[in-house]
């Protein structure tokens, strides 16, 4: 059995991902919809439209994984954080529209800022103060 080694690996392991999804969509329509729909001048979508931007954004994602593994593979770490997304951005020219969205770098403190808050919601059967 013959090893790949470097970033000629990570088509292989996508490939195998990808082979093993038990569905042809990965992004629920729902969810492609809701960010469509964030351009004001968006009111409708349809069937058709949905289906190519969904596929649009899955392979988009796909490619920013792929560039942002190869990054990885020359650490010993085995998880991508921005650190590696980062310098997919900077490795590749067809992701250069991405800088300025996220910045010359953005580091740990700069995603607390945009990442989404925690809520925090009453434990399943309990009671909050405004209902007592």
């Amino acid at each position: 059995m013959e090893v790949s080694s470097g970033a000629a690996a990570a088509p292989e392991i996508v490939k195998k991902e990808r082979e093993s999804l038990s569905r042809k969509e990965v992004l629920p329509d729902n969810s492609v919809k809701r960010i469509m729909k964030l351009n004001k001048g968006v009111r409708f979508v349809n069937p058709e439209g949905l289906a190519a931007m969904r596929k649009s954004t899955e392979l988009f994602l796909e490619m920013l994984a792929e560039e942002s593994f190869k990054v990885l593979q020359t650490t010993k770490r085995k998880t991508i954080n921005m650190e590696d997304i980062n310098a997919a951005l900077e490795n590749n020219d067809n992701l250069e529209f991405l800088k300025d969205a996220f910045g010359p770098s953005l580091d740990d403190d700069d995603y607390e800022e945009i990442a989404p808050k925690k809520t925090s919601s009453p434990p399943k059967g309990g009671v909050t103060m405004s209902e007592a």
